[in-house]
């Protein structure tokens, strides 16, 4: 029982725990997005301004109207959703990681099929073609019974 409810913390917490893992993940996900790309080109370029610069940043020089200030601020925006993304993402891979540990842990109730002693025939051929089941439209040969059995228990 105290194994079955550490793993019922562990479930509960995996949306939480992924969600963080998402926020710590954001930052080598912006990397891959061209507005922030161009940011980390041009405060480079800030930091230490060098005779040839990247095509890119000589591009966005060249446009009348971009400042380094505005291309920080949308930078920073663009960011900020991709932090909120990961993290949605994260919880809802979490979210479906601990439905599907809830499923596992669960006891599945399994059917064991018994022989009736006295109505088989032991011919070896059962369910459909069983001679004493002919009459019955399930397709169960009567010298089968079903019962109820717990996975853990035995019958």
């Amino acid at each position: 029982m105290r194994q079955r409810r550490l793993w019922l913390i562990l479930l509960l917490a995996a949306p939480g725990l992924l969600a963080i893992c998402g926020w710590f993940a954001a930052p080598a996900v912006g990397r891959l997005h061209p507005t922030i790309e161009l940011w980390r080109q041009v405060e480079a370029d800030m930091g230490d301004p060098q005779d040839t610069r990247p095509d890119a940043v000589e591009a966005f020089y060249a446009t009348a109207g971009n400042t380094a200030e505005l291309l920080e601020a949308e930078a920073a925006a663009v960011y900020g959703r991709i932090r909120a993304g990961m993290m949605i993402a994260g919880a809802f891979v979490g979210l479906a990681v601990a439905a599907q540990g809830a499923v596992q842990m669960r006891r599945p109730l399994r059917y064991s099929f018994q022989v009736n002693q006295r109505t088989c025939l032991a011919c070896a051929r059962c369910m459909d073609y069983c001679p004493q089941g002919r009459g019955r439209p399930t397709g169960n040969g009567a010298g089968v019974e079903k019962q109820a059995v717990a996975s853990g228990e035995q019958a």
